[in-house]
């Protein structure tokens, strides 16, 4: 409740949070989801774009400083705008913590929950993203069925990263220019499930994802793959 009620705060210091958040999921396993639902809720709040949604609530009001001192973070004015509530950030810059997080760590455990995160913003606000936002969230996903972690532990979070990838390509998937990063990083990414061992299923699914991808290109680039 506190966080969604300085929510309106994001729009400055949003991605430093949305990291601390993530680094607190990593170090403190106690708090792991619930600060990582915290992160979903609080981006899906961002991405909300009217009073009827249910992550709407952005709180009371906005700060008075632009660079405020010490004394000054919690001086606030009178509650904005709808103008002044849309978020200054960018996609991108709002999803990166979350996706630098289920790229970089190291724990399985951190990651299957960064993952799940991400899945429940993908199904909240996935029809909002714009490519960049596309690209970040897709190679997060792509970043799960790699080499270095090939091992057991990690097969549960690939399976959860590999129902962000099917969720993409089945709802979303038109939503990315083929001219754009965003397709070559969901292309890479089928190609990342498709040649994982964590389970011969997923891999073969991918594959076929692939020819979802190609059938839904009726220009020359589908030939690509």
């Amino acid at each position: 409740d506190v966080a969604m009620t300085n929510a309106f705060r994001n729009s400055s210091c949003g991605a430093t949070i949305y990291r601390s958040l993530c680094g607190l999921a990593s170090d403190v396993p106690t708090v792991r989801f619930f600060a990582m639902d915290a992160v979903a809720m609080l981006i899906m709040s961002r991405m909300a774009g009217d009073d009827d949604s249910p992550t709407g609530f952005r709180g009371p009001g906005r700060m008075m400083y632009s660079d405020p001192r010490q004394n000054q973070y919690l001086a606030v004015e009178k509650a904005p705008t709808k103008e002044q509530q849309k978020t200054a950030m960018s996609q991108e810059t709002l999803l990166a913590p979350l996706c630098e997080c289920v790229c970089q760590v190291k724990s399985a455990v951190v990651a299957e929950a960064g993952i799940e995160a991400l899945h429940a913003i993908l199904e909240s606000c996935g029809h909002d993203f714009d490519n960049d936002a596309w690209t970040t969230v897709i190679k997060a996903v792509a970043s799960l069925p790699t080499e270095h972690r090939s091992a057991a532990e990690w097969s549960t979070s690939c399976l959860i990263g590999f129902r962000c990838l099917k969720l993409i390509v089945d709802d979303f998937a038109a939503l990315t220019d083929p001219s754009t990063a965003a397709r070559t990083s969901l292309l890479d990414c089928c190609y990342s499930f498709g040649s994982s061992h964590h389970d011969v299923n997923t891999s073969l699914t991918a594959i076929g994802l692939l020819w979802n991808i190609a059938d839904q290109d009726s220009g020359t680039t589908s030939i690509d793959l």
